[in-house]
């Protein structure tokens, strides 16, 4: 039973890195399909802090992207590092 326990720790970083990576790549597309729709009307600007709603989209879509890459990358990195070092520890 406390096996079980165990296998879910590993299982949880590592699935939440993907879903943080599914979110990145969600970010990605809703940035690149704001940027087109918004380019007439923000002149190829967009902005956090623009006057107009439809021209802050892709910039906060592009934090997203970056935010959610970035916690995608950290809990991978966690996942490999505990199995290296129980892999070390085992030999």
């Amino acid at each position: 039973m406390e096996g079980m326990d165990i296998k879910k720790k590993k299982l949880v970083p590592l699935i939440s890195a993907f879903l943080f990576y599914a979110a990145s790549i969600y970010c990605f597309m809703w940035a690149a399909s704001s940027f087109s729709l918004s380019f007439t009307v923000c002149n190829g600007e967009s902005s956090i802090f623009h006057e107009i709603p439809r021209c802050r989209w892709p910039s906060i879509a592009g934090i997203g992207f970056w935010g959610f890459g970035i916690l995608g990358f950290a809990l991978l990195s966690v996942c490999i590092y505990r199995m290296v070092k129980k892999n070390g520890e085992n030999t």
